[in-house]
């Protein structure tokens, strides 16, 4: 290769790009300024205010069974899914003993009622003495005292020996009411004890035609939430088929979970088909409020940067109108609520970019509801192209000169 290609290649090259560069910076950015950002009219749409929430189902009236002793499981006589009656055996516990207590504090009473019979006999017999002056008042007054001392003696017998029998009876587990056992916690042999936390042996469900529906609702989401609030809800097992329900209380007790905070909500059930289960999962979505043909505007148009706008307004050659203090404080107390937010939004006029205060209501997470501070009519800026860095490029380079 000559000199002479040696040198005219790379300024052919050069001035290529030159002109590549030239085109690039002058006709694209005077011709495609439109493609810098993106308008909007606000809209008229529908807005649903939702909350999201899981939980699980709870059988209502569900009873945990313990024993009030402590021993080993030696009988169980229900199982799972069993229906029982009120009153019917479940278990017994052996206590290490059989009821020989309850023998010996019965002889022990038979006792003690033997000897009260006998020292009133005495008594009388005394008595009638003593009226007859045929005995000193210091006799008649023994057998008077011991008479009393052997009553006493059978009434303390008796709570022995009922003591002994409640002691007793307690190994024989029997159902408080009438249910559907759905869960049996215990196995034969197995060791239970009456100390925190005490054994569950059974837990019954009164009634599995109604069910609870435990909610736990986040803190960022409890003030929205109100009682008679409509919920839908599914289930994984029935992934099409929605369940409808009411919010029927508020727990104010908070449900703390790795640094979260949560509170329960509750909604009640029927299941007179007994297709749901206690334990399952549930999905819900809570109706906090509904807003029909209202002006909006998209959420995201919340997060176009200040600096973004004043780049945009450079490269238009527009005056920037930024919102001041004061008027935005004045904005506020002119809202038709108080605790309504308040955000401000960029609007495009002749000419100009300006920031203006808009009051929002409720919002589905993509639409805000703006109950103030838009006629509808306006040209809301909704997105900014990034700065290009060929632009920021050639701007640089052409502006100093080849």
């Amino acid at each position: 290769m000559t000199l002479i290609k040696r040198i005219l290649l790379p300024l052919a090259l050069l001035g290529i790009a030159a002109g590549v560069g030239y085109w690039y910076f002058f006709y694209r950015s005077t011709n495609g300024l439109e493609s810098l950002y993106t308008t909007q009219l606000p809209q008229q749409r529908t807005i649903k205010q939702i909350i999201d929430a899981t939980g699980s189902l709870e059988a209502q009236g569900t009873i945990n069974i313990g024993s009030l002793v402590s021993g080993i499981v030696l009988k169980l006589y229900a199982e799972d899914n069993q229906n029982v009656k009120q009153g019917e055996l479940l278990a017994e516990i052996d206590i290490g003993k059989s009821d020989t207590d309850v023998q010996a504090t019965l002889y022990a009473l038979k006792e003690a009622e033997a000897a009260s019979i006998y020292a009133r006999a005495v008594f009388e017999r005394q008595k009638q003495l003593f009226e007859k002056n045929n005995i000193s008042r210091d006799a008649y007054e023994r057998a008077e005292r011991d008479m009393l001392v052997t009553q006493n003696a059978v009434e303390r017998a008796k709570a022995l020996h009922e003591k002994a029998t409640i002691e007793w009876n307690n190994t024989r587990i029997v159902a408080p009411v009438s249910g559907t056992i759905i869960k049996k916690n215990v196995s034969v042999g197995e060791a239970i004890t009456t100390f925190a936390p005490p054994t569950i042996l059974y837990t019954i469900a009164t009634d599995l035609t109604i069910m609870d529906v435990n909610l736990e609702i986040d803190e960022g989401s409890i003030g929205a939430l109100r009682i008679g609030q409509t919920a839908e809800m599914t289930f994984d097992t029935y992934p099409y088929k929605v369940f409808l329900g009411k919010i029927q209380d508020i727990y104010h007790s908070p449900i703390k979970k790795q640094g979260s905070v949560a509170y329960e909500a509750i909604i009640t059930l029927k299941n007179k088909e007994l297709l749901l289960r206690p334990g399952m999962t549930v999905n819900a979505t809570i109706l906090v409020d509904e807003r029909s043909n209202v002006l909006c505007v998209p959420g995201y148009i919340f997060a176009i940067k200040r600096d973004l706008v004043r780049y945009l307004a450079n490269k238009l050659n527009y005056s920037f109108k930024e919102l001041s203090s004061e008027e935005l404080n004045t904005f506020k107390k002119q809202g038709s609520h108080q605790e309504n937010p308040v955000k401000t939004i960029w609007i495009l006029m002749p000419n100009t970019i300006r920031e203006i205060p808009i009051e929002l209501g409720i919002n589905d997470d993509a639409y805000f509801e703006v109950v103030g501070g838009l006629q509808g009519n306006e040209h809301i800026i909704t997105d900014i192209k990034e700065p290009d860095s060929m632009d920021e490029f050639y701007a640089q380079l052409f502006s100093r000169g080849l």
